[in-house]
C-alpha cells in the first residue's frame, strides 16, 4: 500500500521508479489495486496533470485516500473524516438511547458515552483536530440531552453545565497539545521528528500548518511561552497544566454563554455565590 501526495516538483515519476526499485531489490511488490495518487496543488493542479506509473503499473488518480482510519483530502481538509465519524457515533448513540429508553441509569450511561461514543468523535484529533467540528458539539448537547431525558429546548450551556462536560473542541485541543509534547520530548533521529522540526522552523508558515495551529492554541491558552522554549517537562505535568488551562477556558466561556441568555436568568441565580460550581468539580475527573 502506498499513498503519494505530489507536489509541482518537476520529475514527477523518479520517486515512483525509486519505489519500484527498491521492491525488486528486495523481492516484495505493492498492491496496485490499493496504490492510488492524490494530487496536492492546489489551483495549479493542472501542472502535475498526467499519468503515473508504479513500475509498469498505471496508478489511479483519486481525490481522497484513506489511510490508518483517516481520509487524506486533495483539499487538505477532513470533511469526508468528520461526515464519517459523525455517522459512525450517531449509530453508537442510537444503541445508548435505547439503553437509556429500557432503564439505564445516568451514571452507566455516561460511562458508556465516554466509552463507546467519544472515542468515535476523537479519533486521529491530534491531527486534525483544530478544524471546525460543529456536528460533533450538536451530538454532544443531543447525548446530554437523552442521559437527562429532557426537552430538546433545554439550553446546551444548561446540559453541559449539569453534566460537567467540556466541549468537543477543548477535548481535541487537549489530544493535540498532548501529542505535540510528545514530539518535543522525541529523539532527534526519529523521523517524525525530524519532520516536525522542519516545518516548524520554516520560513513560510501557512495559517492552517499543523505547527501554526498548535501554537495558536497555545497562546489561546496563554502558555505561548511554552512554544518558544519547548519546556514541557514530564508527560503527567504537562497534561495537568494543559487541563488546568482549558478548564479556566472552558469555565469562562460557559458563564459568558450563560450571560447572553436572559432566559438563563433563575439558573444563574440558582449558582451565584458560588466560588466552584458542582459541575465544574466534575471536570477533575479522569475522563479524557
Amino acid at each position: 500500500m502506498t499513498l503519494r501526495c505530489a507536489r509541482a516538483l518537476g520529475k514527477k515519476c523518479k520517486s515512483f521508479w525509486i519505489f519500484y526499485d527498491y521492491s525488486w531489490k528486495w523481492r516484495f511488490l505493492f498492491n496496485i489495486t490499493k496504490s492510488n495518487v492524490v494530487l496536492v496543488a492546489g489551483k495549479k493542479k493542472h501542472v502535475l496533470a498526467g499519468d503515473y506509473y508504479l513500475g509498469l503499473e498505471k496508478l489511479k488518480i483519486v481525490k481522497a485516500y484513506k489511510y490508518l482510519g483517516l481520509e487524506f483530502e486533495d483539499t487538505l481538509k477532513w470533511n469526508l473524516t468528520r461526515r464519517r465519524l459523525v455517522a459512525k457515533a450517531q449509530s453508537k448513540l442510537a444503541l445508548l438511547s435505547k439503553a437509556i429508553g429500557e432503564g439505564l441509569s445516568l451514571k452507566a450511561a455516561e460511562n458508556v458515552w465516554w466509552s463507546m461514543v467519544i472515542p468515535v468523535l476523537n479519533y486521529g484529533a491530534e491531527i486534525w483536530g483544530a478544524t471546525k467540528f460543529l456536528e460533533a458539539e450538536k451530538l454532544q448537547v443531543e447525548a446530554g440531552r437523552k442521559l437527562f431525558r429532557v426537552s430538546r429546548k433545554m439550553s446546551n450551556a444548561v446540559v453541559r453545565g449539569e453534566l460537567g462536560w467540556w466541549t468537543m473542541r477543548a477535548q481535541r485541543d487537549l489530544k493535540r497539545l498532548v501529542y505535540w509534547a510528545r514530539l518535543v520530548r522525541m529523539d532527534d533521529t526519529r523521523l517524525v521528528k525530524i519532520v516536525y522540526r522542519q516545518r516548524r522552523e520554516q520560513k513560510i508558515q501557512r495559517y492552517n500548518d499543523w505547527c501554526s495551529q498548535i501554537r495558536r492554541t497555545l497562546i489561546s491558552l496563554k502558555l505561548g511561552q511554552v512554544w518558544e522554549s519547548e519546556l514541557v517537562g514530564r508527560e503527567q505535568d504537562w497534561k495537568s497544566l494543559v487541563k488546568a488551562s482549558l478548564r479556566a477556558r472552558e469555565e469562562a466561556d460557559w458563564k459568558d454563554q450563560m450571560e447572553k441568555k436572559p432566559k438563563l436568568r433563575l439558573y444563574r441565580m440558582h449558582w451565584r455565590g458560588r466560588s466552584i460550581s458542582m459541575w465544574w468539580l466534575m471536570l477533575n475527573k479522569e475522563i479524557f
